[in-house]
This record gives structure tokens, sequence and C-alpha cells, in this order.
């Protein structure tokens, strides 16, 4: 698993406070922790091209530096646009 400073924020941003601790808890578990380089910022430039959502290619790139090999995600738009992406396999949609 891996986490990133994206993460960091969003999950600050959690009003629920024991999803926050729960979500909190995870970043421990996490083989790796992504800053958002150049690099990151770079790719979710070109992602955002796609029409992906700048907080979602900021994600998928923190994913990709990482070089994991799934993104799971259960956010139909982002799996749609990342479908022809062969840089990261994406979760499959859910029934």
């Amino acid at each position: 698993m891996v986490w990133s400073a994206i993460m960091d924020i969003e999950n600050e941003a959690n009003p629920d406070l024991n999803r926050k601790e729960a979500i909190g808890g995870w970043k421990q578990a996490a083989c790796a922790d992504v800053s958002v380089s150049d690099s990151v910022e770079s790719t979710a430039n070109k992602l955002t091209l796609m029409g992906i959502k700048p907080m979602d290619a900021l994600h998928v790139a923190c994913a990709m530096d990482a070089k994991a090999d799934y993104f799971l995600t259960t956010d139909k738009a982002l799996l749609r646009k990342m479908s022809n992406n062969d840089s990261i396999q994406t979760s499959p949609e859910w029934p």
C-alpha cells in the first residue's frame, strides 16, 4: 500500500473523526510515502489534460511515482478515464 501527501491533505479535511483516525492508521501500514515532487506534478498535469480532476490526478500520479501495481478506486469516472492508460492498472468496476 502506498500513502501520499495527497492522502494527508484529504484525510486532514475528513469531518468524520472515527474515519479520519482509522484512515490515518493506514499510513503506518504503507510501504511508501510519496511526496509531491516536480515529477509527480508533471504527471498529474498530463492526467488533467485527459479530463481527470486535479486531486484525482495527484493521487494517480503519486501511485505511478511509487510504481504501484494497482490503483484502487470506486470512482467510476476516474476508472473510465484511466482505462486506456497502460502506466498503472486500475481496479475493475464493482457491481
